[in-house]
Protein backbone atom coordinates (compact mmCIF):
# COMPACT_ATOMS: atom_id res chain seq x y z
CA UNK A 1 0.00 0.00 0.00
CA UNK A 2 1.36 3.65 -1.04
CA UNK A 3 -0.48 6.78 -1.35
CA UNK A 4 2.03 10.06 -1.75
CA UNK A 5 -0.67 12.89 -1.66
CA UNK A 6 1.00 16.09 -2.59
CA UNK A 7 -0.44 18.72 -4.71
CA UNK A 8 -1.26 22.47 -3.17
CA UNK A 9 -4.87 21.29 -3.37
CA UNK A 10 -4.34 18.71 -0.73
CA UNK A 11 -3.00 20.60 1.99
CA UNK A 12 -5.50 19.90 5.00
CA UNK A 13 -5.11 21.87 8.47
CA UNK A 14 -5.77 19.56 11.35
CA UNK A 15 -7.73 20.58 14.74
CA UNK A 16 -7.86 18.75 17.62
CA UNK A 17 -9.94 20.44 20.57
CA UNK A 18 -7.86 21.40 23.92
CA UNK A 19 -9.95 23.45 25.52
CA UNK A 20 -7.88 25.12 28.24
CA UNK A 21 -6.00 21.63 29.29
CA UNK A 22 -2.59 23.30 28.71
CA UNK A 23 -0.72 25.65 30.87
CA UNK A 24 3.08 26.04 32.60
CA UNK A 25 2.91 22.67 34.47
CA UNK A 26 0.58 20.59 31.83
CA UNK A 27 2.28 21.31 28.88
CA UNK A 28 2.13 18.13 27.18
CA UNK A 29 -0.61 16.21 25.17
CA UNK A 30 -1.34 13.10 23.65
CA UNK A 31 -2.71 12.59 20.66
CA UNK A 32 -4.57 9.02 18.75
CA UNK A 33 -4.35 8.15 15.19
CA UNK A 34 -6.77 6.20 14.01
CA UNK A 35 -5.92 4.73 10.35
CA UNK A 36 -9.00 3.13 9.88
CA UNK A 37 -10.73 6.48 10.08
CA UNK A 38 -8.05 7.74 7.39
CA UNK A 39 -9.05 5.41 5.08
CA UNK A 40 -12.92 5.55 5.25
CA UNK A 41 -14.79 5.17 1.96
CA UNK A 42 -11.51 3.51 0.40
CA UNK A 43 -11.84 0.30 -0.78
CA UNK A 44 -7.75 -1.00 0.10
CA UNK A 45 -8.56 -4.26 -1.43
CA UNK A 46 -8.59 -2.30 -5.04
CA UNK A 47 -7.47 1.27 -3.94
CA UNK A 48 -4.02 0.32 -2.41
CA UNK A 49 -1.91 2.74 -4.19
CA UNK A 50 -2.22 6.65 -5.50
CA UNK A 51 0.24 8.90 -6.65
CA UNK A 52 -2.65 12.02 -6.85
CA UNK A 53 -2.03 12.36 -10.74
CA UNK A 54 -3.22 8.61 -11.35
CA UNK A 55 -6.41 8.94 -8.58
CA UNK A 56 -7.30 12.39 -7.79
CA UNK A 57 -10.40 11.22 -6.60
CA UNK A 58 -8.77 8.81 -4.13
CA UNK A 59 -5.94 11.39 -3.30
CA UNK A 60 -8.77 14.08 -2.15
CA UNK A 61 -10.42 11.20 -0.14
CA UNK A 62 -7.74 10.39 1.91
CA UNK A 63 -6.57 14.03 2.69
CA UNK A 64 -10.48 14.98 3.45
CA UNK A 65 -9.82 11.96 5.64
CA UNK A 66 -7.01 13.54 7.70
CA UNK A 67 -8.72 15.36 10.33
CA UNK A 68 -11.03 12.62 11.87
CA UNK A 69 -7.99 10.49 12.32
CA UNK A 70 -6.54 12.66 14.80
CA UNK A 71 -8.45 12.62 18.52
CA UNK A 72 -7.33 13.72 22.43
CA UNK A 73 -5.94 10.83 23.99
Amino acid sequence: MEFHLGTDDLLREVQVMLHSELDATNNGINLNFDIAKLFTNVELSTQYSCHTSDAPELAHQVADNLNSAFSKQ
